[in-house]
C-alpha cells in the first residue's frame, strides 16, 4: 500500500508501508521504520498528538488531540534532530494520514 501524504507543510511523506516493522523510503532522508535503541518511543506504538507544546509555526493543530502509531523516525531532513534521542517521529493516523512531530508534541497513548 502507498504511503502519500499532503497534509504536513513541513515535508512530503513518500514511500510504501510494508508493516510496522519495515518501512522502505524512496526519496530523501533517514527514515528508520524499526526500533532504535535510545529513541523515545517504539514503532508501532500508539501516540496522542498534544496542542503544540513547542510553539511550532509549522505545527498542524488538525492533529491535536488524534490517536495514531509511530511508523518511523527522521534524523536527517535538517531540523536540527539528535541520534537517537530526538528525531521527527512519523505518526500515521487512522484516516491513513501521516504527519511529522516532535517528542514533545506526543503522549503516549494506552
Amino acid at each position: 500500500m502507498a504511503a502519500r501524504s499532503n497534509e504536513t507543510p513541513r515535508r512530503k511523506q513518500r514511500g510504501i508501508l510494508l508493516d510496522y516493522n519495515f518501512f522502505f523510503v524512496a526519496s530523501e532522508g533517514n527514515k528508520c521504520g524499526y526500533d532504535i535503541d535510545g529513541a523515545p518511543y517504539k514503532i508501532g506504538q500508539k501516540v496522542k498528538v498534544l496542542n503544540n507544546p513547542n510553539n511550532d509555526d509549522t505545527f498542524n493543530v488538525k492533529f491535536v488531540d488524534k490517536v495514531g502509531d509511530i511508523i518511523y523516525f527522521e534524523y536527517d531532513c535538517g531540523c536540527g534532530q539528535t541520534f537517537p534521542t530526538d528525531p521527527m517521529i512519523g505518526v500515521k493516523f487512522s484516516d491513513g494520514s501521516i504527519d511529522e512531530f516532535w517528542k514533545e508534541e506526543l503522549q503516549n497513548y494506552d
